[in-house]
C-alpha cells in the first residue's frame, strides 16, 4: 500500500519493537445476549501490528 491510498496504515517508530505475533487489540471469550437471544458465543480474536485500519 502506499501513503495515498484509503486503507494506508503508517508505521510508527516504535513498531520495530514489536513482534510479528504482538497484538494490538485482543478479545477473549466475549458472549453478548439481547433478552435471551445469544448473539455472540466465545467471540475471541486478536488483531495484529497493521492490520487495523479506519475507513
Amino acid at each position: 500500500m502506499q501513503p495515498d491510498e484509503e486503507l494506508f496504515t503508517r508505521q510508527l517508530p516504535t513498531d520495530r519493537f514489536r513482534e510479528q505475533t504482538d497484538p494490538v487489540l485482543q478479545l477473549e471469550e466475549i458472549n453478548v445476549n439481547f433478552d435471551g437471544f445469544q448473539a455472540l458465543t466465545n467471540l475471541s480474536l486478536q488483531i495484529g501490528v497493521g492490520e487495523l485500519r479506519l475507513a
